[in-house]
């Protein structure tokens, strides 16, 4: 006879929950699949964090952030900044590496080519500008600090001309 498992007083579990609203609604699927890498990296400062035994507290503090900022960091629910991660890697003596995988391609197909440094281990460098039929290289169209800032959403403060 096979042992019958009694339902949980307190119903399912979160993972369970969560896998039954995502098999019925496609936008909540959608929402699990825009917050997936929020979370990854919320994961990925926790296990940092719990390495080096701190508390949400005392990075806040490493990072010259609050404790609440820490967490809602790792509620893997909110967007962190670039400021906000490479504070977070710094804390730590390490220092923040992003890299954008296209399918297909490699850094050197996209016109980058890597370098190491004693720094950071890599440093990407981009193609230089285009030659004219002068022999005199010539600033490719919307490459410039400005066109730089449009192209990621941020406002002018937010990085030197």
């Amino acid at each position: 006879m096979a042992a019958m498992t009694a339902p949980s007083p307190i119903g399912r579990s979160a993972a369970e929950a969560s896998g039954r609203r995502a098999r019925r609604s496609a936008e909540y699927r959608e929402e699990l699949a825009r917050l997936q890498p929020y979370e990854q990296i919320a994961r990925q400062v926790i296990a940092l964090r719990q390495h080096h035994n701190l508390s949400q507290e005392a990075l806040g503090q490493r990072t010259g952030t609050t404790k609440s900022a820490i967490s809602r960091l790792e509620s893997g629910q909110h967007a962190p900044t670039v400021a906000t991660l490479d504070k977070i890697a710094s804390a730590f003596g390490g220092h923040l590496v992003i890299s954008i995988d296209v399918p297909g391609t490699r850094a050197t197909d996209r016109g980058l080519t890597t370098s190491p440094t004693a720094e950071t281990g890599l440093k990407c460098t981009p193609p230089s500008p285009p030659l004219g039929a002068d022999g005199v290289s010539r600033p490719v169209v919307g490459s410039g600090p400005a066109s730089t800032k449009r192209a990621l959403g941020m406002r002018k403060s937010r990085l030197p001309s």
